[in-house]
């Protein structure tokens, strides 16, 4: 911050030391001095429309797992958040792993998104690549101390990249088909 104001008071003091010089040396320095600063104006973000939150959510049956949590696919991340915008239009009715933060980790640094877990990242892998991983007795075992950790009592999957490899991995990790509730599959009973 103090290089910042450096600067300007360097800037403002060089063209009020224009003053006494040729009009055609004031004009260069002055046209300059805008070239120059022509990279400091903000360019304009890009928009997009957001994508309509399943109807799920603003019902009474987001609240799924009070002092629990739901397991929401897509994963939230750094780079998916649409889930959050699903808790948010359900009034905040339930936790979930994963999210958009920065939290510190275990050797004392920051980080960003979450401490990593074998669930997740293998959920991330899936939705990025649409590969359905084997599901062995270690994975499901994972799985298992993932869902115990998270407090979770559910599986929700909502619109997202490669939704039918999610569907397909999440089975069989649970071991039982969803149900399909206001565009969202649903597992419960974890």
């Amino acid at each position: 911050m103090f290089t910042v104001g450096l600067v300007g008071a360097g800037l403002a003091f060089a063209l009020t030391s224009l003053r006494e010089t040729p009009r055609t040396t004031r004009a260069a320095a002055t046209a300059l001095v805008v070239v120059a600063l022509f990279p400091l104006v903000p360019a304009s973000l890009p928009a997009a429309d957001a994508a309509a939150v399943p109807a799920f959510f603003a019902t009474p049956a987001a609240r799924l797992c009070p002092g629990g949590s739901v397991l929401v696919l897509p994963f939230p991340a750094q780079n998916t958040t649409e889930p959050l915008r699903w808790q948010a239009k359900a009034g905040m009715a339930f936790a979930m792993p994963g999210g958009y933060f920065i939290g510190p980790a275990a050797n004392g640094r920051a980080y960003l998104g979450g401490q990593p877990t074998y669930s997740g990242n293998l959920l991330q892998a899936v939705q990025y690549d649409g590969g359905v991983r084997a599901v062995t007795p270690d994975v499901r075992s994972a799985f298992a101390a993932d869902v115990r950790r998270w407090r979770a009592c559910a599986v929700l999957l909502g619109p997202a990249p490669h939704v039918n490899a999610l569907r397909d991995q999440v089975t069989a990790l649970v071991g039982h088909k969803p149900e399909f509730v206001d565009g969202v599959l649903l597992w419960r009973g974890l």
